[in-house]
Order: structure tokens, then C-alpha cells, then sequence
């Protein structure tokens, strides 16, 4: 997946609190025990949101993109 964005309109009102609970629903079912994403450094509203539901933020990496044009 690219980009997931929730319009103004529908933050604030638990919409991604429920899609992560059922994310991380899935990814037990599944098998796995958690899941990575990336967020660009000047989303402050997205990390904030990150931190509230328990988010841990990765150190130690760089993204790199590579292009082939």
C-alpha cells in the first residue's frame, strides 16, 4: 500500500483506532507479531496519532529510492 489517508472530516472520531485494532487482529490470525510503515517526518498529526495508539518509532534506518528513469 502506498498511502492511506482519512479525510478531515473522519479523524477524531476512532476510525483509525479501529483500523488498527483490526489490523493487528489480522495480523495475529495470521501468524505474525507486528507490522512496519513508513511516515514522512512532517506528518506530526499522523505521528502523534502513532504514539497515541502505542506506536513505537523506529531508529537506525534510512529510506532510500532509487530512480530508474
Amino acid at each position: 500500500m502506498e498511502d492511506l489517508f482519512l479525510d478531515e472530516k473522519y479523524r477524531n472520531c476512532g476510525l483509525g483506532t479501529e483500523f488498527f485494532s483490526k489490523i493487528k487482529e489480522f495480523v495475529r490470525q495470521e501468524g505474525y507479531s507486528k507490522i512496519e510503515w513508513n511516515c514522512l517526518e512532517w506528518n506530526i498529526s499522523s505521528i502523534c496519532f502513532y504514539n497515541k495508539i502505542g506506536a513505537v518509532q523506529e531508529h537506525g534506518r534510512k529510506y532510500f529510492i532509487y530512480s530508474c528513469k
